[in-house]
């Protein structure tokens, strides 16, 4: 995850959508590796992710935080849901 205060420049999100890494170990017995790359644009409130990363991109999206007290938390509880439930299916 990498996040840019100051907004995601130039063609830095087209490089996070298209980057694309995979690796299994021996013929899947040992494992495998992917990698979920996903870019969170605060100036912006975007979230840029490749194919991988799409299953944990809601989890990231910002909510808009109202001032005082009652704010809305980073990240959402039913995002949290989604997440752990695509993980464990």
């Amino acid at each position: 995850v990498m996040v840019a205060q100051g907004g995601v420049i130039g063609n830095a999100a087209a490089l996070v959508q298209r980057f694309c890494y995979s690796r299994n170990f021996r013929f899947l017995l040992q494992g495998w590796c992917d990698v979920r790359l996903l870019a969170v644009d605060l100036a912006a409130n975007q979230v840029y992710s490749n194919k991988a990363g799409r299953v944990v991109q809601q989890v990231y999206h910002m909510q808009a935080r109202k001032e005082g007290r009652g704010s809305a938390p980073l990240l959402s509880l039913r995002g949290l849901k989604k997440l752990a439930k695509g993980v464990l299916e």
